[in-house]
C-alpha cells in the first residue's frame, strides 16, 4: 500500500460505518485499499481516547451477535416445550 491522500467523505464513511459497528476495521482498510493503522489514527485523533470508538463499535458487535443468540434459544426453547407438551396429549 501506498501513500495516497483520503478525501474528506470517504473518511467520513468509514468512520462511520466503524461507529455503526456493522464493519470492522480491517475490512474496511482492505475494501479502501489502506492500513489498518490510518483508519485507527482517524479514530484516536477524533475520540480523544484509543479506545473509546473502537471499543463501542466492538461492544455494539457483540451485542448483536448474543442478541441472536438469545432469540435463537428462546425459539428452541418454546419449541421444546411444543413437543414435550404434545407426547403428554
Amino acid at each position: 500500500m501506498g501513500y495516497r491522500k483520503i478525501d474528506e467523505t470517504t473518511k467520513n464513511q468509514i468512520l462511520d460505518k466503524i461507529k455503526q459497528g456493522n464493519v470492522p476495521v480491517v475490512d474496511l482498510a482492505k475494501e479502501h485499499e489502506i492500513a489498518p493503522k490510518t483508519i485507527y489514527g482517524w479514530l484516536s485523533h477524533e475520540s480523544g481516547n484509543n479506545a473509546s470508538l473502537l471499543e463501542y463499535g466492538k461492544l455494539k458487535r457483540e451485542n448483536k451477535a448474543l442478541m441472536e443468540l438469545v432469540g435463537f434459544l428462546t425459539l428452541e426453547l418454546k419449541a421444546g416445550k411444543k413437543r414435550r407438551f404434545s407426547k403428554k396429549l
